[in-house]
């Protein structure tokens, strides 16, 4: 009996520290550059249109930007990994929005709204649907960049409209 406990006790403590271990190796979270749009972490780049992009971002527009570009998330699910930047940046502005790009994900990518999309009328699921008709098509052609800048241009004029409508 007793070497059954001492057993147990030692599997617990091994996986505990197996949790830890784990737990301390997730990705960090890099730090939040306050006047940069694009951060991308990867060496390689977005391929595809990055003059498109870089006009995209620098444009005037009702939405600020805040895109980080990693290549993976060391295993942790890509929306907690989201909530984590939201915790370390801080929630977005009202009229910023966060898009994270998993590069080793095929440029998957997650969002967080500030909240001038809501008073705008914009939920998740027409986020959804923006990123759907503007970012996967191009992105499935090879244009990460160029996708990236349609959706950028999409979100502001749905938030323009938005805007309008709301006076």
């Amino acid at each position: 009996m007793k070497r059954v406990i001492r057993l147990t006790l030692a599997l617990a403590a091994i996986l505990a520290c197996s949790v830890g271990a784990a737990y301390a190796a997730a990705r960090p979270v890099p730090e939040n550059l306050p006047d940069v749009a694009l951060q991308d972490t990867t060496e390689a780049g977005l391929p595809g249109d990055v003059a498109a992009l870089e006009a995209a971002l620098a444009a005037e527009g009702p939405v600020q930007y805040k895109i980080l570009v990693i290549d993976s998330t060391e295993g942790e699910d890509p929306t907690a990994y989201l909530d984590r930047v939201a915790a370390e940046w801080g929630v977005p502005g009202p009229d910023t929005l966060y898009l994270i790009i998993f590069t080793g994900d095929n440029y998957n990518m997650r969002f967080y709204m500030g909240a001038n999309f809501r008073a705008a009328g914009v939920d998740v699921d027409e986020m959804l649907a923006l990123v759907r008709t503007h970012y996967l098509a191009g992105k499935r052609e090879g244009d990460v960049a160029g996708a990236l800048a349609d959706l950028i241009g999409a979100v502001n004029l749905r938030m323009e409209a938005g805007a309008v409508a709301g006076e």
